[in-house]
């Protein structure tokens, strides 16, 4: 009870530091602590004055996504396995933040808000570049689907000999392929940005092609 009690008391004060300089956006995943976590971080931006915007995204990467398309200073995300928290605070740009305390001077709270779609709005966003009719498997968080479907590929959801398997760090930052015995590690600043350049290259299987004849 008490560790929970002090976890709260940190996010609630990292929450007043964040919030001193805008608008924060805050994700969870994992469980009822990092949510409940989540709700303290939000109450401490809120009563610094700024808007707490809660979003849906199933990652980490999702929310620094949404923090550069939307402008905002600081994105923070709090993952719970198990009974380990592992909380991260970075900017729109992926950049680690390290919170500081500051006063409360707004003369009112803030509010809160929740974006949905998270997921749908990152794919489709990261969705660029020609891309022919192509088959591949993918593990990873729903966005990393959702982006390949809209770039017309055919997703399985398994592992299949001689089809690209496409996977994702638990957070979506980082991007490996496993494709004719090789390992490759597409770059950009997130799993999707990485799969749609990858993607646009050609390398996946053509749907229908003579290999799965």
């Amino acid at each position: 009870m008490e560790d929970r009690i002090g976890l709260g008391r940190k996010a609630f004060d990292m929450g007043l530091g964040l919030g001193a300089s805008g608008p924060v956006l805050i994700g969870a995943g994992g469980g009822t602590l990092a949510a409940a976590l989540a709700r303290s971080v939000g109450c401490g931006v809120a009563l610094a004055g700024a808007e707490a915007r809660f979003h849906d995204g199933s990652c980490e990467a999702c929310g620094v996504w949404l923090a550069g398309y939307y402008g905002l200073s600081a994105s923070v995300f709090i993952r719970q396995s198990g009974n380990d928290i592992c909380l991260s605070v970075k900017d729109g740009q992926g950049q680690e933040i390290l919170p500081v305390g500051a006063e409360i001077t707004a003369p009112c709270t803030g509010g809160w808000d929740l974006i949905t779609g998270a997921d749908s709005g990152w794919a489709a966003r990261r969705a660029v570049g020609d891309c022919r009719a192509t088959v591949v498997a993918a593990e990873g968080p729903p966005a990393l689907k959702l982006l390949l479907e809209r770039m017309g590929c055919d997703v399985l959801d398994r592992p299949t000999p001689g089809i690209p398997l496409l996977c994702s760090d638990r957070e979506g930052f980082r991007l490996t392929v496993h494709r004719n015995g090789t390992v490759e590690h597409p770059d950009g600043p997130d799993v999707l940005a990485a799969a749609a350049k990858w993607l646009s290259l050609g390398y996946a299987v053509p749907a229908f092609g003579a290999e799965l004849i």
